[in-house]
């Protein structure tokens, strides 16, 4: 049976992990034949791998079972050992950890795409995330600062002309 050529979505990810064949699954390591009426995956086992390394929820589940709910940085793991400042942390989502984007999303948001692969997840307690996330924004406010804008870019020139002008 023929199948028509499909369309790339809007959301497709960019990424090497995923190739879109003619009648075959898109998982770029798998990659058998699609039958019956699947469409893109050949198993679920492929739509579970693309899940972990696209989708948000599932991405963030798979980051805290790889890492043990243990946090990266320090070492915490809650029910275990006391946290920073004492307390047995036992919370029941996640255990009380975070999971972080090594590359920030900088405003992209949590939709499916490929930020949420596995390579730029860390699991990370509270503390540890609050201190991570103010070194990236630290970060990025400097790269704003350094970036001057167009329109600004021209004042400054005029002042300087202006300013030469009148010595």
């Amino acid at each position: 049976m023929l199948r028509r050529a499909q369309k790339l979505p809007a959301w497709w990810p960019a990424c090497g992990m995923l190739v879109l064949r003619e009648g075959r699954c898109s998982l770029a390591a798998c990659g058998k034949p699609l039958t019956g009426r699947q469409t893109r995956w050949c198993s679920r086992k492929c739509t579970r791998v693309f899940l972990v390394n696209h989708q948000w929820t599932p991405a963030q589940l798979a980051a805290l079972k790889r890492d043990g709910y243990t946090c990266r940085h320090c070492g915490f793991c809650p029910g275990k050992q006391p946290d920073r400042i004492g307390r047995m942390i036992w919370r029941r989502r996640h255990h009380g950890m975070e999971v972080n984007h090594i590359a920030p999303l900088n405003g992209r948001g949590y939709r499916i795409g490929c930020v949420h692969h596995q390579e730029n997840l860390e699991t990370l307690c509270h503390s540890c995330h609050l201190e991570v996330t103010m070194r990236q924004r630290a970060i990025q406010e400097k790269r704003r600062s350094r970036m001057v804008k167009p329109h600004r870019r021209s004042a400054l020139r005029k002042r300087t002309r202006n300013a030469k002008e009148s010595k």
